[in-house]
């Protein structure tokens, strides 16, 4: 990343706009960024730094704080750079989220919010907006955040002075943060929580195989009864193996018992079976007995009924003859009903077209009536249409009407308060220039009273110079050793203290006169500006002069106005319902016109139609009584009466003789059912034994007597098996609970020694060697390789002299395996970094920055085109800042630029390329901010 326009304004101690072509220092090598120190020389890399990240670059200052407090009101506050990376060009713009604050026409200060905002133009012409997608941007492009940009593209003495002399631990929190290290610290700190976690996992697991033996369910009379107690009694401390392995005892001899009373329960069933066969046996006998005896009481009645049947059905033998004759007359009277069918159709159609006449005469009337309530309505709505032509048009021209009255109010108002703001102005002014003529009184009186005092003060030190000559020393005027005649001290000679005092009364009248003349001015000014502006707003509003008399005029027009735009507004309302009935007549007039000409076509189609009926009715009437005179029977009503009176006899007599024959068959069967039964209940009896009812009842009762002490047996034995099945369900998800629990036991058992061999290594708990953490040991790494880049330019730097080394551990008790020494080669021996001088601090920083950038380039594969080095060559003789130049300008290369941020005047005639920042005065000798320009050798 190299940049190539940098345009700044309103920040930090910029107060206006700087605009800087950095292309002009070319495109490799160095140059030196020049100015007292104060000047605003660091706030150039900031304003790069804000460009692309929207922070600053100094540690806990908010962006909202880097606004210039040099800033004109009306100055906005914005860092704009273009720079190019891997060939292509890019441009950004930022401004802070910020507040300021102005003056108000009425002279209130008035907080004004200047929201956040970035723009990054890409190199295809698309532009991204937003904090959040430029700052996603700029660190895909670059690779680095800002505080990784900023620590290895700026090289500052002061950051890197502590870099060099830091102990262990500190340097271990700047690798922490410059490398993301706490990944490993992370690490150990995981380990050990996960060995807590596993030790308290191991001991909720004895817990848990405590509660769960307590639970083993065991009765008295087991033989694991006793063992079972002892595994109970032990509580958390029970060996899972062995409680298991009890479980599994208890529950093997429960099974036995269970498969026991399994097999005695089958065994009562098939008793209980047997019994109840020998009850179905004997209830059977006594149903059969029950059911012969009542079958055979019934053959008299049965065959009673049998030839009374007989002998009615023989009385109806002469009934079909008389049937048959009566259907015969019955088929006749049906085959002439088709003829009666045709006739009634005709009659049917003249009825409906009768009808269908009489709607349609009903519907023509309808749709005239409604024909002539459209043509009303019609008539009436063009009539009122008329009346309301040119509505639209009114109510455009009072809308213009009002629009151009309240422009003309916004005006007269904008004007009273320009005018009530130039009043409050010159107000303000007047109380200021009687504020400084008082002021300038009182500065004149202490400046009189401080001349006097230092008069008197001067006059008197001959005579305090004399209180102080000794005979035989000399004089500090003449030199003379002896002194015949010394001065006398005046009475009442002020001292030194009270011309102090006096002076900085008469400093603080004066500055107190010069603020308030300033402030004045500053009003004068804003007077100047504000009369212009009334001034043109008085003549808008046709007024000759500034005045009250044309204000009041100017108020009572605004006055009139309001009031003409109230009427105006009423008007408009009135106009507005009449346009709006003019275009609703105007939607609803066709609709109207359509339903007339659609109402005028269906009346005739529906006056047609009716005579065409009328002439259909009148030609099927006259051919209906042409046939009707050709039938045998009056009417069809009358063949069909007839033909259901015979249907009727037909039915009623074939009915009875059905029902005579049905009677006669069913009594017939009803006894020859009944003597079947007898004779098979006879057999059923026969076959069972042929024992007697009484016998039959005494085995009943037996049987049922043996059938209840067979089902008490049976409960006992049941509830014996729930019991053991209780236990079964109790005491087989214990042993699958200690066998789950004793397998995790096993594995966190197993974990545990293995997590805590880990942290025993990755937290420095070993026993040999040295001690050191998981992550001093990558920080070592890093720092290793960081000396090792070091040390390359140190040893130019030094002419050879120093070779930095990381101090090696010699107590496991003393953490100080980042600490750092330097080898100096002059005397062989090894000793702190903290033993260098000044300048040999410098350079030893300066190498140990730029090994630290170098690596920090390598770890994120990036290139950085543009670096900073800020100050401490003030500390450094000129064969040494010869040296450090070459260094630098052999890091420069071909492609690289190197900018050195310094007040040092020997380097501003060494390096040719300078941007030069200068601090910018007032005439009062106050500071109003700075600015910069390049300038090339």
């Amino acid at each position: 990343m190299r940049p190539v326009k940098l345009v700044i304004s309103a920040f930090g101690s910029y107060s206006g706009k700087t605009e800087l072509d950095l292309t002009r220092l070319g495109d490799h090598g160095l140059y030196l960024i020049f100015g007292d120190t104060g000047s605003g020389k660091t706030a150039l890399f900031d304003a790069i730094v804000f460009a692309l990240y929207g922070e600053a670059s100094t540690p806990g200052r908010k962006p909202d704080m880097l606004r210039s407090q040099y800033a004109d009101e009306n100055e906005e506050t914005y860092v704009q750079l273009d720079f190019e990376f891997n060939g292509e060009q890019y441009h950004i713009e930022r401004n802070p989220d910020y507040v300021y604050e102005k003056i108000h026409h009425s002279g209130a200060l008035r907080a004004i919010h200047h929201p956040e905002r970035a723009v990054l133009v890409l190199p295809d012409g698309t532009a991204l907006s937003g904090t959040e997608a430029v700052n996603a941007k700029i660190h895909e492009l670059l690779g680095l955040s800002c505080e990784q940009f900023t620590q290895i593209v700026m090289i500052a003495q002061g950051r890197f002075q502590e870099l060099l002399t830091a102990s262990t631990e500190e340097r271990n929190l700047i690798f922490r943060q410059l490398f993301h290290t706490e990944l490993y610290k992370d690490i150990q700190e995981a380990l050990q929580q996960e060995s807590d976690r596993l030790t308290r996992r191991i001991r909720d697991h004895h817990h848990d195989i405590g509660r769960t033996v307590s639970g083993l369910k065991c009765t008295e009379d087991s033989v694991h009864y006793t063992d079972t107690q002892a595994l109970i009694e032990l509580g958390d401390a029970v060996d899972v193996k062995a409680a298991s392995a009890q479980a599994e005892k208890i529950i093997v001899e429960d099974n036995y018992r269970l498969d026991q009373k399994t097999r005695d329960l089958e065994e009562l069933d098939r008793r209980i079976a047997s019994v109840e066969d020998g009850i179905r046996k004997y209830e059977h006998i006594l149903q059969t007995y029950e059911h012969y005896n009542k079958a055979n009481s019934r053959i008299p009645e049965l065959t009673e009924l049998r030839d009374k049947s007989a002998e009615h059905l023989k009385e109806l033998l002469g009934e079909e003859e008389k049937i048959a004759a009566l259907q015969q007359k019955f088929d006749l009277a049906k085959q002439s009903l088709p003829r009666y069918i045709e006739l009634n159709r005709l009659y049917e159609i003249v009825e409906e077209s009768k009808e269908e006449a009489r709607k349609l005469e009903r519907e023509a009337d309808e749709t005239e009536a409604a024909l002539k309530l459209y043509q009303a309505q019609k008539d009436q709505d063009e009539k009122e249409q008329h009346s309301l032509e040119g509505a639209d048009i009114a109510v455009l021209r009072a809308n213009e009407s009002i629009l151009d009255m309240t422009r003309t109010i916004e005006q007269y108002e904008k004007t009273a308060d320009r005018y009530q703001t130039l009043m409050d102005s010159r107000n303000t002014y007047d109380q200021y220039v009687e504020q400084l003529k008082n002021e300038t009184k009182y500065f004149k009186q202490k400046t009189q009273e401080y001349h006097a005092i230092l008069g008197a003060y001067l006059a008197g030190q001959a005579g305090i110079l004399a209180e102080q000559l000794v005979d035989g020393h000399p004089c500090p005027v003449c030199g003379s050793t002896t002194h015949p005649r010394k001065a006398e001290k005046s009475v009442g000679t002020p001292s030194e203290d009270r011309v102090h005092d006096s002076e900085k009364v008469m400093n603080e009248a004066r500055d107190a006169a010069e603020k308030t003349a300033r402030e004045a001015h500053a009003v004068s000014e804003r007077i100047a500006i504000e009369t212009k502006e009334v001034e043109e707003a008085f003549a808008a509003a046709g007024a000759a002069e500034i005045c009250d008399e044309a204000m009041k005029d100017i108020e009572s027009r605004r006055q009139l106005l309001l009031q003409a735009r109230e009427n105006a507004e009423g008007e408009l309302k009135a106009r507005k319902a009449q346009a709006d009935r003019l275009l609703q007549l105007n939607e609803r007039l066709p609709e109207i016109r359509e339903k007339i000409e659609e109402a005028s076509k269906r009346l005739a189609q529906m006056r047609q139609r009716v005579i065409s009926l009328g002439e259909k009715s009148k030609y099927t009437f006259a051919e209906a009584e042409r046939l009707k005179k050709r039938f045998p029977y009056p009417t069809e009503t009358e063949a069909r009466r007839d033909m259901v009176l015979l249907t009727k006899a037909i039915e009623e007599r074939q009915k009875e003789l059905d029902r005579r024959k049905e009677k006669a068959a069913a009594d017939q069967k009803a006894l020859d059912k009944a003597l079947a039964g007898v004779d098979e209940f006879r057999k059923s009896i026969e076959e069972s034994g042929g024992s007697t009812f009484e016998n039959a009842r005494v085995q009943l009762e037996t049987y049922q007597n043996r059938k209840e002490h067979l089902k008490e047996e049976k409960a006992v034995t049941q509830e014996e098996k729930e019991a053991i099945n209780v236990r079964n369900a109790l005491n087989q998800p214990a042993l699958n609970a200690l066998i789950h629990i004793g397998a995790e036991l096993d594995q966190d058992i197993h974990r545990k020694e293995w997590i805590d061999s880990l942290n025993q290594t990755a937290g420095a708990h070993l026993n040999e060697g040295e001690r050191i953490t998981l992550e001093d040991y990558v920080q070592i790494k890093y720092f290793d390789r960081i000396i090792d880049r070091a040390n390359q330019r140190l040893h130019f730097l030094s002419d050879g002299q120093y070779y930095l080394i990381r101090s090696r551990q010699k107590d496991a008790s003393v953490h100080e395996a980042l600490d750092l020494n330097v080898l100096d080669h002059y005397t062989a021996k090894e000793r702190s970094v903290r033993s260098l001088s000044g300048g040999e601090s410098f350079l030893a920083s300066l190498a140990l920055a730029l090994g630290l950038s170098d690596e920090v380039q390598a770890q994120a594969g990036i290139a950085i085109d543009t670096m900073f080095v800020d100050e401490g060559f003030g500390t450094l003789d000129t064969e040494a800042i010869r040296t450090a130049i070459k260094v630098l300008e052999k890091l420069s290369g071909q492609n690289r630029q190197i900018g050195i941020i310094s007040h040092v005047e020997e380097l501003r005639e060494r390096i040719l390329n300078q941007i030069l920042v200068t601090k910018d005065l007032r005439t009062d000798g106050t500071s109003s901010g700075s600015s910069a320009e390049i300038h090339c050798g």
